[in-house]
């Protein structure tokens, strides 16, 4: 079902559901090629002849290569993602980008894994089931580690600045302890009503 775009046959894609309507009975139908062959099949009341004729033929092509199934469900994600952005006309702006490297890079820092991950294939995978479009432009682990750490740094140190700067009453707690070397450390935190505790 290579040739067969899933946007020809659905419209008004909602993202949350991964659904959309069919163009010929409004029916709501998942975005899978799968689920609108099954639909055309046999759901859909004003499914034309060739219509019927065309998903039948990929219900025995899939039948008869039960091997090559689970692969096409391990890559519909990637090729439903593409489908969108053509359909949609998205085109990923710089504004866009930055602000997705942020979140990123977030991900990254308050978790506190590897930056290394990013570079990995499995992860690479999962981005492109996401959006294909991004995955070819995500930040590496040096721009993690990197610029983007600036950013980070600069973003949130002007966070904290604005809420020193915007409340009257403000707490200071101090905290201590040895680490493995037998460095003494005494890290320093402030508290603002209604706000979590920060390291200052």
């Amino acid at each position: 079902m290579e040739n067969i775009e899933i946007s020809k046959y659905l419209t008004d894609y909602n993202r949350p559901t991964n659904c959309g309507k069919c163009r010929s009975c409004d029916k709501p139908v998942q975005w899978t090629k799968e689920r609108l062959a099954s639909h055309k099949r046999s759901s859909c009341p004003y499914a034309s002849a060739e219509e019927k004729r065309l998903f039948a033929k990929r219900k025995r092509e899939l039948s008869s290569q039960p091997s090559t199934s689970a692969q096409d469900q391990i890559t519909q994600p990637i090729q439903v993602s593409q489908e969108l952005l053509t359909l949609n006309g998205n085109a990923m702006n710089a504004e866009l980008k930055a602000d997705t490297d942020l979140k990123l890079a977030n991900f990254f820092y308050r978790t506190g894994i590897s930056l290394r991950l990013v570079e990995s294939e499995a992860f690479k995978d999962f981005v492109k089931a996401l959006n294909p479009m991004y995955a070819s432009a995500m930040p590496n682990a040096k721009s993690l580690s990197g610029s983007l750490l600036d950013k980070h740094f600069n973003k949130c140190s002007a966070a904290v600045d604005e809420i020193i700067e915007s409340h009257e009453n403000l707490t200071l707690i101090s905290d201590g302890w040895t680490n493995v070397r037998g460095d003494h450390i005494v890290n320093f935190c402030v508290k603002a009503p209604g706000q979590k505790a920060f390291f200052l």
